[in-house]
């Protein structure tokens, strides 16, 4: 809600194809995106096959979390989006179980 509060629009797609959030981050030139390890992996995989990424200059924030990211993934993502700022929203402490047990 806070990104609609600025003046910002969401781009929705009916389900998510790696291919169908390729073509609406480079048609409506997409600035931020939120996903998860699987997510990203799909799209990183998508990229490569793709002659052209035009979507590369536009992205310039991405919000992972479900997990963390692989280092082979955080190098993929600051390869084919260059400009974007990479956050987690993945609590390591939390994906290794160590909190709640008490």
């Amino acid at each position: 809600m806070a990104m609609l509060m600025v003046g910002a629009c969401h781009v929705l797609i009916p389900k998510f194809e790696a291919i169908s959030a390729l073509e609406a981050i480079e048609q409506h030139h997409v600035t931020s995106l939120i996903t998860v390890p699987a997510i990203m992996a799909d799209i990183i995989s998508s990229i490569r096959l793709k002659e052209t990424w035009k979507g590369r200059g536009s992205v310039k924030k991405i919000l992972n979390g479900g997990g963390g990211l692989s280092n082979e993934l955080i190098k993929d993502a600051t390869k084919f989006f260059p400009r974007a700022k990479l956050l987690s929203a993945y609590d390591e402490i939390v994906g290794l179980g160590i909190l709640g047990n008490n």
